[in-house]
């Protein structure tokens, strides 16, 4: 006959066996799901590595029949000895604010950064051609004195600009595989765009003048073409918009890849300074 005072007892894991569990865990999945977080990340890279040389591919081709079939390319090999990265080093080159991993503003000149060309004329006007690097009349072809050239094409006065600029120029240079302080705000990479404008319009009396929506003008009256700057530009133009409003108005983005950027940022580890 059982004693009154005897109850049944069950058996329950102690503090140490539940954290030696929890450890074990701990330690599987991180076996597990380091490696699948790793496939995922590099799969995501190789596909975003893919994507850009596929547009890099299209963009040279492209990028090369426009320049074959121009009538004149801008001059950007003029480099000074030794390159300098803070001033403009030649007409190629344009301004790149980056803050390093402390936080701090830095700006860059680099060159190379931006190509300009005239694109052919498609139809003579009744009133003529004017030559867009200078502003002067265009002599055609058979008129010249001289060597005739190899292509004797009209230069019109569409001009087509490729250059890097951030994706929003309003906004400051963000990417936050590169930055520690980086916020959670959506990235604004350097990316490539292409501009078509014309350096000189047409006024009511059917003069050419310079195009002032775009360019400030230099102390001879001419069009400032290599200005460093230019996109970032938040001074009124004569139209009463920023010169920043009315670049965006004549510009596309042409090589625009999530998680790329067109800049290669180096830190210093030690001192976080690019």
């Amino acid at each position: 006959m059982r004693g009154a005072g005897n109850t049944k007892r069950t058996g329950a894991f102690t503090l140490v066996e539940i954290l030696v569990v929890m450890a074990i865990t701990a330690i599987m999945l991180g076996l597990l799901l380091g490696p699948m977080l790793q496939s995922f990340n590099f799969t995501r890279r190789v596909q975003r590595v893919t994507q850009a040389q596929d547009m890099a591919r299209n963009l040279m081709e492209n990028i090369s029949r426009e320049i074959a079939d121009a009538a004149y390319v801008f001059d950007n090999s003029r480099v000074l000895n030794p390159p300098r990265t803070n001033s403009p080093v030649n007409d190629a080159t344009l301004r790149f604010d980056l803050v390093d991993r402390q936080g701090n503003p830095v700006t860059f000149y680099l060159p190379y950064t931006k190509i300009d060309f005239v694109l052919p004329e498609r139809v003579t006007t009744p009133t003529g051609v004017t030559d867009p690097t200078d502003g002067s009349d265009y002599v055609p072809p058979d008129l010249r004195t001289g060597r005739p050239p190899l292509l004797p094409v009209l230069a019109g006065r569409t001009v087509v600009r490729y250059f890097i600029a951030r994706r929003d120029p309003s906004r400051p240079y963000s990417n936050r595989n590169e930055q520690l302080l980086a916020t959670a705000a959506a990235d604004n990479p350097y990316i490539l765009w292409r501009a078509q404008f014309v350096l000189y319009d047409r006024d009511s009396n059917g003069n050419f003048v310079p195009n002032t929506r775009l360019f400030k003008l230099d102390a001879s009256g001419q069009p400032i073409l290599d200005d460093p700057g230019f996109f970032y530009d938040t001074s009124r133009a004569p139209n009463g918009r920023t010169y920043m409003q009315n670049w965006l108005e004549v510009s596309r983005p042409v090589a625009d890849v999530e998680d790329m950027d067109l800049l290669n940022v180096q830190y210093d580890q030690r001192t976080g300074q690019i």
